[in-house]
């Protein structure tokens, strides 16, 4: 039986932060613990939701795991504009790596779904946001992240294409 491809990517959002661990890079239990894996959980029950099309109860369960794992509503985020998204969240907000993390990962996904559900504007402006938290994450993170790296490039050709 060939494995699916939703499967495949939620064994790459749970395995990044042990990639992280086995490298000896410094991460604190409390961030893995609070952060990054409850979003692999979520990520895999969004997957499990756009499967099964439902995409109204996806955007609904993305807007409350943000406000569970963050205490933030997903429109703060929204109304944020672009040049000023990372100050905001790092330095007005004290955000860690792995909570932006957890906000671009959650906006990517928000872009998915609203694209798909021809809310081409919305999509557009939930990738531009996710497009620059990634491009911080990539400056800042010590680690190599392939998936990154090419959501990444897919993000840049969707706002861009040629």
């Amino acid at each position: 039986m060939p494995l699916d491809s939703s499967f495949l990517k939620v064994l790459l959002y749970l395995q990044w932060p042990f990639c992280r661990i086995q490298a000896n890079i410094k991460m604190e239990n409390k961030a893995f613990d609070n952060y990054i894996d409850p979003l692999g959980f979520a990520i895999a029950r969004i997957m499990g939701m756009k499967n099964r099309g439902e995409d109204e109860k996806a955007l609904h369960f993305i807007s409350e795991t943000l406000q569970e794992l963050l205490q933030i509503d997903f429109n703060f985020i929204q109304n944020i504009p672009d040049a000023d998204l990372i100050t905001e969240l790092v330095n007005n907000n004290n955000y860690t790596l792995e909570m932006i993390v957890v906000v671009a990962e959650l906006l990517n996904e928000q872009a998915e779904i609203t694209i798909k559900m021809h809310q081409e504007e919305q999509g557009k402006l939930a990738y531009s946001k996710a497009l620059i938290l990634f491009e911080y994450i990539e400056k800042t993170d010590e680690s190599l992240n392939v998936d990154r790296k090419h959501k990444i490039t897919r993000i840049k050709q969707l706002l861009n294409p040629s």
